[in-house]
Protein backbone atom coordinates (compact mmCIF):
# COMPACT_ATOMS: atom_id res chain seq x y z
CA UNK A 1 0.00 0.00 0.00
CA UNK A 2 1.56 3.21 -0.86
CA UNK A 3 2.26 5.62 1.73
CA UNK A 4 0.13 8.85 2.38
CA UNK A 5 2.15 12.01 1.75
CA UNK A 6 0.71 15.51 2.94
CA UNK A 7 1.82 18.89 3.21
CA UNK A 8 1.56 22.11 4.23
CA UNK A 9 3.22 25.11 2.60
CA UNK A 10 2.82 29.07 3.82
CA UNK A 11 4.66 31.19 1.85
CA UNK A 12 4.27 34.92 3.44
CA UNK A 13 5.59 38.25 1.71
CA UNK A 14 3.09 40.93 2.17
CA UNK A 15 4.08 41.87 5.79
CA UNK A 16 1.66 45.54 6.30
CA UNK A 17 4.10 46.27 9.64
CA UNK A 18 7.58 45.43 8.42
CA UNK A 19 9.65 44.73 5.27
CA UNK A 20 7.72 42.89 2.59
CA UNK A 21 9.46 40.14 0.71
CA UNK A 22 10.22 39.10 -2.70
CA UNK A 23 10.42 35.53 -2.90
CA UNK A 24 8.17 33.60 -0.21
CA UNK A 25 4.83 33.34 -2.63
CA UNK A 26 7.14 32.38 -5.23
CA UNK A 27 8.89 29.61 -2.92
CA UNK A 28 5.95 28.03 -1.36
CA UNK A 29 4.19 27.72 -5.07
CA UNK A 30 7.55 25.91 -5.87
CA UNK A 31 8.22 24.29 -2.95
CA UNK A 32 3.91 22.79 -3.04
CA UNK A 33 4.49 22.16 -6.48
CA UNK A 34 7.23 19.83 -6.50
CA UNK A 35 5.95 17.98 -3.58
CA UNK A 36 2.29 17.77 -4.91
CA UNK A 37 4.31 15.80 -8.22
CA UNK A 38 6.03 13.85 -6.00
CA UNK A 39 2.41 12.46 -4.56
CA UNK A 40 2.25 15.10 -1.68
CA UNK A 41 -1.39 16.19 -1.07
CA UNK A 42 -0.66 19.87 -0.35
CA UNK A 43 -2.07 22.45 1.41
CA UNK A 44 -0.98 25.85 0.13
CA UNK A 45 -1.17 29.28 2.03
CA UNK A 46 0.69 32.67 0.79
CA UNK A 47 0.17 35.85 3.16
CA UNK A 48 -1.52 34.65 5.60
CA UNK A 49 -2.89 36.69 8.34
CA UNK A 50 -2.18 35.33 12.33
CA UNK A 51 -5.63 34.03 12.17
CA UNK A 52 -5.17 32.43 8.48
CA UNK A 53 -1.82 30.35 9.53
CA UNK A 54 -4.15 29.32 12.25
CA UNK A 55 -7.00 27.83 10.23
CA UNK A 56 -4.39 26.45 7.86
CA UNK A 57 -2.57 24.78 11.05
CA UNK A 58 -5.88 23.43 12.26
CA UNK A 59 -6.60 22.61 8.44
CA UNK A 60 -3.68 20.08 8.18
CA UNK A 61 -3.46 18.67 11.78
CA UNK A 62 -6.59 17.27 10.65
CA UNK A 63 -5.48 15.55 7.76
CA UNK A 64 -2.59 13.96 9.30
CA UNK A 65 -5.24 11.19 10.58
CA UNK A 66 -5.19 9.85 7.03
CA UNK A 67 -1.61 10.18 6.60
CA UNK A 68 1.44 8.52 6.60
CA UNK A 69 4.30 11.26 6.13
CA UNK A 70 3.72 15.08 7.25
CA UNK A 71 5.64 18.10 5.89
CA UNK A 72 5.38 21.71 7.19
CA UNK A 73 7.23 23.95 5.12
CA UNK A 74 7.40 28.18 5.87
CA UNK A 75 8.93 31.13 3.87
CA UNK A 76 8.90 34.33 5.39
CA UNK A 77 10.22 36.28 8.59
CA UNK A 78 10.54 34.70 11.59
CA UNK A 79 11.75 35.24 14.99
CA UNK A 80 13.06 34.30 18.31
CA UNK A 81 11.83 35.84 21.44
CA UNK A 82 12.61 34.97 24.73
CA UNK A 83 14.41 31.21 23.14
CA UNK A 84 11.27 30.64 21.19
CA UNK A 85 11.14 30.68 17.37
CA UNK A 86 8.07 32.33 15.75
CA UNK A 87 6.93 32.52 12.43
CA UNK A 88 5.35 35.60 11.95
CA UNK A 89 2.15 36.48 10.09
CA UNK A 90 1.54 38.91 7.00
CA UNK A 91 -0.69 41.15 10.20
CA UNK A 92 2.01 40.37 12.82
CA UNK A 93 2.25 43.15 15.77
CA UNK A 94 5.89 44.12 15.97
CA UNK A 95 5.07 47.08 18.18
CA UNK A 96 6.81 44.98 21.35
CA UNK A 97 7.75 41.34 21.98
CA UNK A 98 4.59 41.22 24.14
CA UNK A 99 2.57 41.62 20.86
CA UNK A 100 4.88 40.34 18.63
CA UNK A 101 4.03 36.61 19.87
CA UNK A 102 0.62 36.50 20.36
CA UNK A 103 0.09 37.63 16.99
CA UNK A 104 2.90 35.08 15.58
CA UNK A 105 3.03 31.25 15.30
CA UNK A 106 5.24 29.56 17.89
Amino acid sequence: MPKRLTALVIGNAAYTQINKLSNPANDATDVAAKLAARGFTVIEKTDCTHKEMDHALKEFRASLTDSDVALFFFAGHGMQIDGENYLAAVDADFGNETDAKHSSLP
